[in-house]
This record gives C-alpha cells, structure tokens and sequence, in this order.
C-alpha cells in the first residue's frame, strides 16, 4: 500500500478514481498537469459531481467555470460564474481560501471527509476531493474537484462546521 493510498484508506472508491484521472493528466515529471491535459471523460460517472475553479489575481477570489449537475442541485442553484465568496458565504470564506491557496501554492492534494460541513450547508454533507491544474502560462491556478454528496439532517453538536477533518498529500508525493 502507498502513502496515498493508506491516508485514503477510508475514502469512497470514486474519489480515488477522481485521483487517478488527475494523476493520467501528468506528462513526465509534472507534479501539477495542466488543465488541457486533464480528461474529465477517464471518470465519466463523476461528471455530475465534478467542479473547476480559477483564481482571478485582479480581485483575489476564485471564480466557478464549471459544475456538475449535482454540485448544482446541492448549492440550490448554478454555481457557473460566482466568486468563492459568494458559494462559500462570509463566515466559512476565508478558510476556505487559505485553503484552497494551500493547493495551488504547495501544491497539494486536499481530501475532505463527509464529517466536514460548511456553515451555511444544513441538509449536505460532502466528501470531496481538490487537486490543483495549472494554466497555459503554467502557473497552477485552477482547483479542480469532486463532491460526493449525502443529504442529512445535522445535529451541530456532532458535526461542526469546517472542523478540519481533512487530509492533505503533496503532489510531489503522490506517484
């Protein structure tokens, strides 16, 4: 068993065809593939779940390009063309930023399990995945990833938002 593996020992079988799909976009020793490389069509089943990101430098925030259906219908509406900011909500934002700058900086892998909400999410939970893709210019600045959605009603004593519950893998060390 690999490093990657055993952190991800617990994580739905999709998420880690989610990271092979992103590791079969690396050509030669690339740590981070660029986005053209990426081939959404090697885990065709997750389409629906899938999710794309680009940081805009001109006003610091991640800007949605594209959504799956279920990303959608879990946020209540499309996510296509709104900041991180405005998805996200105020309180949980700058967490999440820090994070997501973690993924393009490092950069890493993040892998969140389903025992992680945001604030503002009541009725889902969701264990995702976020990998970092670089631009044409090769600055890495899209987050791509998936969420896998459960719809459940939260008991806030048990399940606190943005609690951490996330492991992150250098891309570096992932083979």
């Amino acid at each position: 068993m690999t490093s990657t593996q055993a952190h991800l020992s617990d994580a739905d079988p999709r998420i880690l065809d989610f990271l092979n799909a992103w590791r079969a976009a690396r050509r030669g020793n690339e740590t981070v593939p660029l986005k053209k490389n990426f081939d959404p069509m090697r885990a065709p089943t997750l389409l629906q779940f899938m999710w794309l990101y680009r940081f805009e430098p001109s006003n610091g925030n991640f800007l949605c390009h594209l959504a799956g259906e279920e990303v959608n219908a879990a946020w209540g509406y499309s996510i296509k063309g709104k900041s991180l900011a405005q998805i996200v909500g105020p309180v949980d934002y700058p967490t999440v930023l820090k994070r997501w700058h973690m993924i393009t900086n490092t950069p890493l892998v993040q892998y969140g399990t389903a025992r992680e909400r945001l604030t503002e999410q009541t009725t889902q939970q969701a264990e995702r995945m976020l990998v970092p893709l670089k631009d044409t210019s090769g600055a890495t600045s899209y987050v791509l990833g998936v969420s896998l959605y459960r719809y459940v009603n939260f008991e806030p004593v048990h399940i606190p938002p943005l609690s951490g519950n996330i492991v992150r893998i250098a891309c570096a060390d992932i083979g």
